[in-house]
């Protein structure tokens, strides 16, 4: 007879989870293992593919806005990083910053806005829109989702307005190039 219980309690910062249909949260901003999570899924949406969350724990990068400072300097003092090492990290950030605007939506990492919602979101709005829209309406999505939106995005216009000082530049995929069009042509 095999019982398995389920943790109340963080196992990094011992906190209490809450807990969704699918998966156990940890409800303290502060918790170390949730801001590393943070950082290397936005990492991971942005294209940055060669940075991990192992990665982001050895560098100890808490904030978004901490991956932006990094120096090669920084990174060749930390254990088991040299010059390449070091090179390859800050050139995989540099890459964060020419990316489609879905990206960033879904890097933003808002419940229920993932890859393909922020795709449809981006093909009829800009990121700057989208900052704007107060009415569910005007989204064409689900009553829910609509509001998760609206009432989540503006917590990421100071992480937008950061990006677009650090050279922020969207790139729009060439409509030519689109496998669908030829599929409705």
């Amino acid at each position: 007879d095999y019982s398995v219980s389920i943790p109340t309690k963080c196992p990094s910062c011992n906190h209490t989870l809450s807990t969704t249909d699918k998966e156990l949260i940890c409800t303290n901003f502060n918790c170390k293992q949730k801001r590393f999570y943070i950082v290397s899924h936005f990492c991971q949406r942005m294209g940055a593919d060669g940075i991990q969350d192992k990665t982001i724990e050895n560098i100890g990068v808490t904030s978004i806005f901490d991956l932006y400072s990094l120096t090669q300097e920084k990174l060749e003092q930390l254990p088991g990083f040299g010059e390449k090492k070091a090179k390859n990290i800050l050139n995989e950030i540099q890459k964060t910053l020419k990316i489609k605007p879905e990206q960033l939506l879904s890097a933003f990492g808002i419940p229920m806005i993932g890859r393909t919602l922020s795709r449809q979101l981006c093909s009829k709005f800009t990121i700057d829109e989208l900052f704007k829209i107060k009415d569910p309406e005007v989204l064409g999505l689900g009553e829910i989702t609509s509001r998760t939106l609206i009432d989540n995005i503006g917590e990421f216009l100071p992480l937008y307005e950061f990006l677009k000082k650090q050279g922020l530049e969207f790139i729009q995929e060439d409509a030519s190039m689109n496998p669908s069009d030829a599929l409705t042509k």
